[in-house]
């Protein structure tokens, strides 16, 4: 998932976003924080978009939540006045309101507020006392609960919670990227800036005309508060997410300009980065869900059209449920996820051969990967 700036194109997404949120909040024992005024208006939507406060979070090009998130001195007023406790800090803080998803993807609130607290290390939120949902989220997100305000539409008070970085800490210079995501079986954190959006997002740029601004791939192992980037993109290079197989980190790029797929293998060191793999860019026909995956190391494309195809180092395609998603490989095997609500939610295990996707194996349950490498099975 990733966040970006909503515009006003994304309106119609956000607006059945909190149609759906409505719904569910009324359906979990809260019918009174956003449903009686029909929250929030679009023009209130409308206006967060014109300041640069709203934003959407993408799932395979797909807007799946929506949230506002400010920060700087005293930004919401309504915070000035809290009863029945303190807050934590009175230093300068970041908000988040409106936090909503449509339900087709887990974990999307989570990751809102996440990234959110990346950026600033001091925030606020507050939440209806029927909200009980939203309540357990900010628990497990670590934030405290500080006491009771009140918000201008409407008599009923807000639960207030608060969350302080503490201040001991290394600072590292990544240049702008401050959220960074674990790789699975190893030790080494990896992030970007995702200045065109993904690498579909900036494709599609690339086809529509549009400059493509080159983005940034940068890596931190603890304890080792170093950070590393060993290829430097060029303006019409986009990275995609990297993968870690046979002892090394590997990188996708794609070189729109060259038309093509480019597989960068790192040296030991990090310091530097040669290419393993050249394909052309019409191997596929279009860059969506275009990744890397282990092991071995394989890249796939999963499109919109619910056909998966595997690009390298076999080549093969075959229809998949919309519902189904490549955690990874194992050998001749690729693990899918796949997700039901019918109508509670729940995770199975779908086991294809590989190239072919022939259904080898179901099993109930969410499959993790643990930093050892190790596939633990949850049911």
């Amino acid at each position: 998932m990733e966040i970006r700036r909503a515009t006003l194109s994304d309106l119609p997404a956000m607006t059945a976003i909190y149609t759906h949120a409505r719904r569910f909040m009324a359906e979990h024992g809260n019918p009174n924080q956003w449903g009686p005024t029909n929250w929030p208006p679009e023009a209130l939507l409308r206006a967060d978009i014109a300041a640069d406060d709203s934003y959407v979070c993408v799932e395979d090009g797909r807007v799946v939540g929506t949230f506002f998130f400010r920060q700087g001195e005293d930004v919401e007023p309504t915070y000035r006045v809290i009863t029945d406790g303190h807050w934590l800090d009175g230093s300068p803080y970041g908000v988040v309101h409106r936090v909503a998803s449509d339900g087709s993807v887990k974990g999307v609130g989570r990751f809102c507020i996440d990234w959110a607290y990346a950026r600033c290390g001091h925030l606020r939120m507050d939440t209806h006392g029927d909200n009980i949902v939203m309540q357990r989220l900010l628990q497990k997100c670590g934030f405290v609960h500080c006491g009771t305000i009140y918000v201008e539409e409407d008599d009923d008070p807000r639960l207030a919670y608060e969350k302080v970085r503490k201040t001991d800490c290394i600072r590292i210079d990544a240049g702008g990227i401050t959220y960074l995501e674990h790789m699975d079986g190893t030790d080494w954190q990896w992030g970007s800036d995702y200045t065109s959006g993904d690498l579909y997002e900036a494709e599609e740029l690339y086809r529509d005309g549009h400059p493509i601004r080159k983005n940034r791939l940068v890596f931190v192992r603890c304890p080792e508060p170093k950070l590393y980037e060993p290829i430097t993109a060029r303006d019409g290079q986009y990275f995609g997410r990297p993968c870690f197989a046979d002892g090394r980190i590997h990188i996708l790029l794609v070189d729109f300009p060259q038309k093509e797929i480019l597989i960068y293998r790192c040296a030991p060191d990090m310091a530097s980065a040669e290419v393993f793999v050249r394909l052309p860019l019409d191997a596929v026909p279009d860059c969506y869900n275009l990744m890397l995956h282990t092991t071995p190391l394989t890249l796939t494309r999963q499109g919109r059209e619910n056909t998966f195809q595997v690009v390298w180092p076999e080549r093969g395609s075959f229809a998949t449920d919309p519902s189904e998603s490549l955690d990874s490989r194992d050998g001749d095997r690729l693990l899918f996820s796949k997700w039901y609500e019918d109508p509670d939610y729940r995770e199975e295990l779908v086991v294809r051969r590989c190239p072919t996707g022939e259904v080898l194996e179901r099993a109930d349950g969410a499959l993790m990967t643990m930093p050892d490498g190790q596939r633990w099975l949850f049911v």
